[in-house]
């Protein structure tokens, strides 16, 4: 029993509401604690499971939003990622009109990881496209026209 006891030890912790969006409010806080300015942007980038997860949650202390972005937005004005997983029991009301603004402004941009992949597969389209077009033009300049050689 002694080492069940220390795996929940290590493994197990509190969590203040749903883990996926205040996985997004740890990692925003982590990011604003470094950047040691105030947050203007967020571009949160999650997998599908988190994205779906804490699409719809209610975020506690947030007077009723839902969402990762409006925890992503909390946890960057909130700045203490110390608190790990609890970090939302810190919410004040001035940090949340403060988050909230950031959301409403744009300020907080939400990327799952389908849709970064299908950016990038659109940006690697155009630029092939781009590269396939050069290549033509070079090998026309260069082939020798009749009755040149």
């Amino acid at each position: 029993m002694t080492l069940l006891k220390k795996i929940f030890e290590h493994e197990v912790f509190p969590a203040v509401g749903c883990t996926e969006p205040i996985s997004c409010a740890y990692a925003a806080a982590s990011a604003a604690e470094r950047l040691g300015a105030p947050v203007v942007k967020i571009e949160l980038r999650v997998d599908p499971g988190t994205f779906k997860n804490g699409a719809a949650v209610t975020i506690p202390n947030s007077g009723g939003s839902k969402g990762n972005l409006i925890a992503a937005a909390l946890g960057a004005m909130i700045a203490r990622p110390k608190l790990k997983m609890e970090i939302l029991r810190e919410v004040s009301p001035e940090i949340l009109t403060r988050a909230k603004k950031l959301v409403d402004d744009d300020g907080v941009l939400g990327r799952t990881a389908e849709e970064s992949i299908l950016n990038l597969s659109r940006i690697s389209l155009e630029g092939m496209q781009l590269v396939d077009s050069t290549v033509v033009h070079i090998l026309q300049d260069k082939t020798p026209r009749s009755g040149q050689a």
